[in-house]
């Protein structure tokens, strides 16, 4: 389990001495380290390996830091990269924040100052990880209910729907992105007319039956709700659409 695995953390600068100085600290702390001289070094060590924080130095000789920077990002997203500098110029600076450098460290460097940001990393790491994990557990739930979900924006535009609902409109992931109106025009749906109508007026909260003609020997009657999903923010609630075909039975889940 990965709770009880030492966390890894990959040094890449072209001194030994840092180097060195490094992997002593931080594997007196428990850490597990790997360390790299140059851009190729790194690069190899990031295909092979998933890092819980990164030290970087800016300049490695004839390579580049602000490069590997760039590599872990697109083979390790969630790895905190602290890069390493005498004196940061202005223009690397720039170029490492728009990559989303996580932090700095300004040589000379200083024992407690580097498992400060060794643990301010590796803990900023873990909380990536777990957003991540829940946020995959929260998409399975989302595509697994048979209930059909839409989401809307302050301006009734869909930026999220499952695939019950796309079923349930006869329609595919192209109406993300789209406004209400848009799809009346386009499919002239008596659904969509209707889901239209309720979320124009705002009716939040309520359950309601509507039945519709599907086909000409066959009737749907769906169960459809509608609810805001609060912000913190000023700006308009987005809103969460339900709908249940209500003649399917209803799946008892056991937990």
């Amino acid at each position: 389990m990965r709770g009880i695995m030492p966390h890894r953390i990959l040094i890449v600068d072209d001194e030994e001495s840092i180097r060195y100085s490094f992997s002593e600290f931080l594997t007196q702390e428990g850490y597990v380290v790997d360390v790299a001289e140059s851009f190729e070094q790194a690069k190899n060590f990031l295909e092979e390996n998933t890092y819980d924080a990164l030290f970087l130095d800016i300049l490695l000789g004839q390579d580049s830091g602000i490069d590997i920077l760039k590599a872990s990002k697109e083979l390790n997203p969630n790895c905190p990269v602290i890069m390493i500098t005498g004196s940061p110029g202005i223009d690397t600076a720039a170029e490492s924040v728009r990559l989303s450098a996580f932090d700095y460290l300004t040589k000379p460097l200083v024992q407690n100052e580097i498992i400060r940001h060794a643990q301010r990393a590796v803990q900023y790491k873990n909380a990536l990880d777990e957003n991540e994990r829940y946020q995959k557990r929260l998409r399975a739930i989302f595509e697994g209910v048979q209930e059909g979900i839409l989401v809307f924006n302050s301006d009734l535009e869909i930026i999220d729907a499952n695939y019950s609902a796309m079923q349930l409109l006869n329609v595919d992931s192209d109406i993300l992105g789209k406004k209400i109106d848009e799809l009346t025009k386009e499919s002239g749906s008596e659904i969509i007319w209707q889901l239209k109508d309720l979320l124009q007026s705002r009716v939040e909260g309520e359950f309601y039956k509507i039945d519709f003609e599907s086909s000409p020997n066959n009737k749907l009657q769906l169960g459809i709700n509608i609810n805001p999903i609060q912000s913190y923010s000023k700006e308009g609630n987005d809103l969460v659409l339900v709908m249940r075909d209500e003649s399917q039975p209803f799946t008892k889940i056991e937990v």
